[in-house]
């Protein structure tokens, strides 16, 4: 267990204990353009890093994308938990980059960029999508 995840299970048991609910969001910082997967977002961060550990987080998070073409490689289908073709979205997330000519994610025809499910939400700002394939 990371320091950082001890941490938010101390606050969350807290808040628990005291029969209120967390009303804050977790902030996650990609630091690679390059679309790897080892479902942790931690000093080495990508994209869909980033998603996955924001998924499994049960508060509304925040992803912070800094300039850059973020090109979307790992192919495959039909699975929901963002390690490959799309970008799965299955909790509350907002991904933030710094404008729409600056940050662009690029689906690079391999598969829809978004695949956002039931009761989940995914807000973004400043950031341009292209070459999703439907």
């Amino acid at each position: 267990m990371t320091a950082r995840s001890f941490y938010w299970t101390c606050v969350s048991l807290a808040l628990l204990l005291l029969g209120t609910s967390p009303a804050f969001a977790l902030a996650f910082n990609v630091t690679t353009t390059a679309d790897e997967f080892d479902a942790q977002c931690d000093t080495h961060c990508s994209l869909r890093d980033a998603i996955r550990t924001a998924n499994n987080v049960n508060e509304e998070n925040v992803i912070n994308l800094p300039a850059g073409t973020y090109v979307l490689s790992r192919t495959g289908s039909n699975e929901n938990h963002a390690a490959k073709g799309d970008l799965d979205i299955i909790g509350k997330i907002s991904i933030v980059g710094t404008g729409g000519t600056e940050t662009v994610i690029d689906g690079h025809q391999i598969d829809r960029v978004f695949h956002v499910m039931a009761s989940s939400e995914l807000k973004l700002q400043g950031i341009t999508i292209r070459h999703g394939n439907s």
